[in-house]
């Protein structure tokens, strides 16, 4: 029989809505009551201390409840949660063989599991096999989980928990997944992550850097925090792919879904005036005061001279996709790529740098998220910009074109055919002036080269880089802008030294953006 353990927060209780482990146990895992357990978390108001039943199926002894401030600041009662339920996975074993447990915990919770794991592996003579979810695991100072500083002698020979620390699995622990929130800078809130943690067998071992703060995965509300919409369907997905757990289907996201979720977490803090690839460890102003403070509640707080209490998780997690612009871990990426409209925009940005705009249409209908990240990340261009919105520089190379309306190309096509005489002489035909014939024609002995004139020098290069490199949507951006400054020169200046080029190049840009 498989059985779930879901441990709680540090602080937080089974009562608090707006938190995601109680709700996972109540409504998302589908499992009877009888193979769920759910345990309060340290320090708070609902948690209590271990207390033996009349005819307890393991030898161990009851606590008292420790102060909130104690379970709050040293995390003082995870040891009777360990108590707890290895009493109620005991007497349930007793009845019905135990085939596997899966143990999911946020935060000291997440590390309380790591404990439950080693005192499972222990009673059960390593028979029973363990899948840990780990949301955020932090263990505090270096004492927190120092088993002699939470459990009597019997107690921890009963569990086997002697010497036993949460940095390292035990091999009874198949499958482990942890979710690590990269902006969680508080001093004291360093992650137990892949750095820190060792494997006695042969532990598969996933981590996934999440962007957002410590509890922003846990929160029941899935609207305002995707975070915990990722982190939800990622924790149904691997409790189905483990040991086959019932779990409400409509909560699992597919690869479109998870696109989108991530695209809504980048915008949420792109909307906060914060860029979600900045990532910072706790400051050393902080930890030197938090420090300071503990050290005058007394010696104890000695552990908290550890790694975990400076919190370099800029350092401790390792996402390689900081340093792209758009993608948040590595598994964004593979669901973006996973789904052929995303996959076919980073083909077309590799060889052309442009889409069609009927694609794009269809692209913004069906990631209505992504799209809007994109566009203001400036990796796409939006299919509402005006036919001249071009980006001058080389920079403007980095962006997946669009190309400009129809519409608006054939009201400034109709503008230049104003000015165009019929019949003339022409003294270019099949193309564009190069920049070096525009010179040749437009050259005047007195006059320097300024306004429209200076603006079609500057852009006539670029427009026939973006030809050559094949970007036919920028080529057609940069002709449009091209044409805007010659019609302002033939409307405002009719009696131009110029006016004779500028009328052949209006030609030219006429005849160009009517062609296919």
């Amino acid at each position: 029989m498989i059985h779930n353990v879901y441990c709680i927060g540090t602080g937080h209780d089974s009562t608090e809505r707006a938190q995601l482990l109680p709700e996972v146990y109540s409504r998302y895992d589908k499992s009877p009551a009888e193979q769920k357990h759910l345990l309060e978390g340290v320090g708070s108001k609902n948690f209590r201390g271990f207390q033996a039943p009349a005819a307890p199926p393991l030898p161990l002894a009851g606590d008292a409840t420790p102060s909130r401030a104690r379970g709050i600041v040293w995390g003082k009662g995870w040891g009777s949660n360990v108590k707890r339920v290895m009493t109620a996975l005991a007497d349930a074993h007793s009845r019905t063989p135990l085939t596997g447990v899966n143990l999911v915990g946020h935060s000291r919770g997440a590390v309380t599991c790591h404990m439950i794991a080693h005192a499972i592996h222990h009673v059960f003579q390593g028979n029973v096999p363990c899948n840990i979810f780990a949301f955020d695991p932090v263990p505090g100072g270096i004492w927190d989980f120092s088993t002699w500083w939470e459990l009597d002698a019997g107690d921890r020979a009963t569990l086997g928990l002697d010497d036993k620390t949460p940095e390292l699995l035990p091999p009874n622990v198949q499958n482990y997944f942890g979710i690590l929130m990269e902006r969680t800078a508080k001093a004291c809130f360093g992650v137990l992550g892949a750095r820190r943690l060792r494997c006695a067998g042969t532990t598969n071992v996933v981590h996934l850097p999440l962007y957002g703060k410590h509890s922003d995965c846990v929160s029941s509300d899935l609207v305002a925090f995707p975070a915990s919409s990722i982190g939800l369907s990622l924790l149904l997905e691997q409790l189905q792919g483990w040991n086959h757990v019932p779990v409400d289907g409509r909560f699992l996201l597919n690869s479109k879904g998870y696109v989108e979720q991530y695209s809504r977490l980048y915008r949420k803090w792109l909307e906060k005036g914060v860029d979600p690839k900045n990532v910072s460890n706790a400051m050393p102003k902080t930890v030197a005061m938090g420090i300071a403070a503990f050290l005058l509640g007394g010696l104890p707080a000695l552990g908290f001279f550890s790694g975990y209490w400076r919190n370099r998780r800029a350092d401790d997690i390792a996402n390689l996709e900081r340093d792209y612009d758009y993608f948040l871990n590595y598994h964004h990426a593979d669901s973006f790529f996973t789904e052929p409209a995303c996959r076919q925009l980073v083909e077309r940005k590799r060889d052309h740098g442009w889409i069609e705009r009927s694609d794009v249409e269809r692209f913004r209908a069906a990631y209505r998220e992504t799209y809007v990240v994109l566009v203001r990340l400036g990796l796409l261009r939006s299919v509402n910009a005006p036919p001249d919105d071009v980006d001058e520089t080389a920079a403007g190379e980095r962006i997946i074109d669009v190309p400009p309306k129809p519409s608006d190309i054939q009201r400034l096509t109709a503008a230049l055919a104003d000015h165009i005489p019929a019949g003339g002489n022409r003294l270019v035909t099949g193309g564009v002036y190069t920049p070096e014939q525009f010179r040749a024609a437009s050259y005047v002995r007195r006059g320097s080269r300024k306004e429209q004139v200076a603006e079609i020098d500057k852009l006539l290069p670029l427009y026939f880089r973006a030809k050559a490199g094949g970007n036919k949507a920028r080529a057609r951006r940069l002709l449009c802008r091209i044409g805007v400054f010659v019609e302002v020169h033939l409307r405002t200046k009719p009696r131009s030294d110029r006016r004779t080029a500028m009328l052949e190049l209006a030609r030219q840009v006429k005849q160009q953006l009517q062609s296919p």
